[in-house]
Parts: structure tokens; C-alpha cells; sequence
């Protein structure tokens, strides 16, 4: 179907269309359908995903059409900084950090696209999951300025179990 509507009328329609939908669960379903259209400029993934954080209130459905679609957001800087800055308007913590940790693990980030998750830790309301992201990212190939962004993290963490863990 999402093929059919953006034939018929761009990427405006299946937008359009998916607005109509009541279900995160199926939204999410056309979210990735239209994602995976061959020709979609960059401009067009961001639109698309800002359209998702407008429609879509599950934090799993957003949590998923990040991680199933990363390969569409590592192409470009730009899609992975929509990405990433989309991750910081997901209410849960255990999803904010299972996106975070499998941009870390799936996809081959920019020191630029690091920061921005060092950065988006102190979003995550969770005190273990945010050091869950730190060990993860301290596991990667970190520039002195991203380990030093790492270690201005630490005093965020208001649990000095959790800031013991990730300082070991």
C-alpha cells in the first residue's frame, strides 16, 4: 500500500495516510515500508522521521523503527543526527539506551555522531541505563574530546554505584 500511495502522490500522501492510522503498531509498520522506497532523498528521511515523533506515542514503536531502519540513517550525517536527536524525545530510558547501544554496536558513527550520544546520556532518566550507555561507547575507539565528554557524564549519574561502574 505504501507503495501505492507514494506512486499516486509522493511522499506527502503516504504521510497523509499514515496520519489516518490509529495503531503505533501499524504506523510503525508503514514508517518502515516507506523508509525502505528507493529515491527518498535525505531530506526525505528526516521528514519522515519527524513525522514518526510526531505520530507515533509508543516508546518501543519509535524504539524500533530506529534500530529496524539504521542502515537508512547511517547513509548521511544529517539522517544520523535526525536520528539521534530523535532518540532524545523517547520517553523511556530502556528504550533511549537500546537505540543508543545499537547505534554503537550496528552502525560506524562519526565522532560528531559519539558526542551526540555521550551528550544525549543525560536525557535518559535512568541511572542504569545511562551507565550502560557509557560502558558501551567506552568500548569503542573514543577521541581524547569524547572521553573527556565521557568523564564530564559522570557527576550526572546520581548514583555512585552506577558512576563507580562506569569509572572501573
Amino acid at each position: 500500500r505504501v507503495k501505492k500511495f507514494y506512486t499516486k502522490g509522493g511522499l506527502d500522501a503516504v504521510l497523509n495516510e499514515i496520519e489516518q492510522l490509529k495503531s503505533d503498531y501499524v504506523q510503525s509498520i508503514y514508517y518502515t515500508a516507506t523508509l525502505q522506497l528507493d529515491g527518498l532523498s535525505n531530506a526525505d528521511v528526516q521528514g519522515v522521521l519527524e513525522h514518526a515523533g510526531d505520530e507515533l506515542s509508543s516508546s518501543y514503536e519509535q524504539s524500533k523503527l530506529l534500530r529496524n531502519n539504521s542502515d537508512k540513517f547511517s547513509d548521511s550525517q544529517a539522517n544520523m543526527n535526525a536520528a539521534l536527536k530523535y532518540v532524545e524525545g523517547i520517553s523511556s530510558s530502556y528504550e533511549q539506551s537500546k537505540i543508543y547501544i545499537h547505534f554503537l554496536t550496528k552502525e560506524d558513527l562519526s565522532e560528531a555522531n559519539k558526542s551526540m550520544i555521550i551528550k544525549g546520556v543525560r536525557e535518559i532518566s535512568s541511572t542504569y541505563e545511562q551507565s550502560k550507555v557509557l560502558l558501551a561507547i567506552l568500548k569503542d575507539d573514543l577521541s581524547d574530546t569524547n572521553i573527556e565528554l565521557v568523564i564530564a557524564e559522570i557527576p550526572n549519574i546520581s548514583s555512585s554505584y552506577e558512576q563507580s561502574k562506569v569509572l572501573s
